[in-house]
């Protein structure tokens, strides 16, 4: 766990800009994301349950686009919390109803272009879902900016 400490701390860092970390956890461990958060004495968010939680009652879709899921991620972000960092779990199940160039999109506005929010996101994704995180070239600028722990899956 020594890799997320260290993601973790910059994120709890106000010396960044964008606080946004990606956390690549293994499949077995996905379902233990909000205990890994309790352990590291931050907020936890199911991200399926909070987009539910603010659809109306007669909803049958939730008509997931980027613009959506960017504006859950800055309610997120500006909501009060026990901590100042927030990790969101179960993103892979909305980022699955978006086409390719709308994922690549909300990696690129996360990671570029979501700057000085109240608190910091850690966005856990599972490591072998591949097809659902950002390019390689974009993951190695996620690794570079220590912003992102844990390594995909083969």
């Amino acid at each position: 766990m020594n890799e997320e400490v260290e993601l973790l701390a910059n994120l709890h860092s106000h010396s960044l800009l964008n606080r946004v970390g990606l956390w690549l956890m293994p499949v077995a461990q996905l379902d233990q994301a909000a205990d890994a958060a309790a352990r590291l004495g931050i907020d936890a968010q199911d991200l399926r349950q909070t987009l539910l939680d603010r659809l109306p009652a007669d909803t049958n879709f939730a008509g997931l686009s980027v613009a959506k899921l960017v504006d859950l991620f800055d309610r997120i972000c500006e909501q009060a919390g026990a901590s100042n960092c927030v990790l969101i779990y179960n993103l892979d199940l909305l980022m699955a109803g978006l086409s390719y160039q709308s994922r690549q999109e909300v990696w690129r506005t996360m990671r570029q272009s979501f700057p000085h929010r109240q608190r910091g996101l850690l966005m856990v994704m599972p490591d072998q879902a591949s097809h659902l995180l950002p390019k390689p070239a974009d993951l190695a600028a996620w690794r570079g900016s220590g912003r992102l722990a844990g390594e995909v899956a083969s």
